[in-house]
């Protein structure tokens, strides 16, 4: 059976060493990355031959809308990173929510109702803006293009949007900082040593932490990435949903 992943660029993944070590480097699986600079040139790819791909960005609002079925979470964030076909019908679930909500839940103890910045608006954005809120978290969502800010925060009662360029005349308003953007920008001048808000990236979401280099924090993120659509791809993606959904 055939796996991969599909996204641009993609070169940097780990999810192929993760994918061997999760099924045990069985023989019979295989693991791709898939990197294309269009959707539908991944997407046909996977449906050429592959059983379930994991989707990272830019593509997991676009494979959403492959998906003959969708879990809850998905239908919320209008984004999957896992797609697997049975019986001739696309399933898609988005295992991102979970691992984020997993990783927030002791800060979400320890500092109850606190005010949380989400920088960016993408499928891995939106999972953890949408995490946040559901642990009471209250959530700002700050993007480059404001509209898409907007739009998704909409769809949450709780989630206010702002403008990335007037993030740093409010940093010292949140309690912490989840960097969920894929590519290098300015934003690094947010986080200086001696600010105490903690950064929150995917693999450093548990407490509070120094601040750490907009590099880290992209790596980190890069790498939680990898994790959190691995490991349920194959046998049973709904399996890894119905675990999450114990969880609440």
């Amino acid at each position: 059976m055939k796996y991969g992943l599909i996204g641009h660029p993609v070169s940097h993944s780990k999810s192929p060493l993760l994918f061997k070590a999760a099924y045990n480097g069985r023989d019979d699986m295989t693991y791709d990355l898939i990197d294309r600079e269009s959707f539908e040139d991944a997407f046909k790819v996977f449906m050429d031959g592959y059983q379930g791909i994991n989707v990272t960005a830019p593509f997991k609002e676009e494979a959403f809308r492959k998906a003959d079925v969708a879990d809850t979470i998905s239908r919320e964030l209008l984004a999957v990173n896992i797609l697997t076909r049975k019986d001739g019908r696309l399933y898609g679930y988005n295992s991102d929510f979970w691992a984020i909500r997993d990783l927030l839940v002791p800060f979400a103890q320890e500092n109850p109702r606190s005010k949380v910045l989400v920088v960016g608006c993408g499928g891995a954005a939106k999972a953890a803006a949408l995490a946040a809120l559901k642990l009471k978290l209250h959530v700002t969502v700050a993007n480059r293009n404001y509209r898409k800010a907007c739009d998704f925060c909409f769809t949450g009662a709780g989630m206010t949007p702002m403008r990335l360029d007037q993030a740093p005349s409010y940093i010292d308003y949140f309690k912490a900082v989840i960097y969920a953007v894929p590519v290098k920008v300015d934003f690094a001048e947010l986080l200086p040593a001696d600010k105490g808000s903690p950064a929150l990236s995917g693999a450093s979401a548990g407490g509070r932490i120094e601040p750490v280099s907009l590099e880290l924090m992209t790596a980190a993120w890069a790498f939680m990435d990898d994790i959190t659509s691995s490991i349920y791809l194959s046998e049973g993606s709904s399996v890894a949903y119905e675990i999450g959904r114990a969880h609440v």
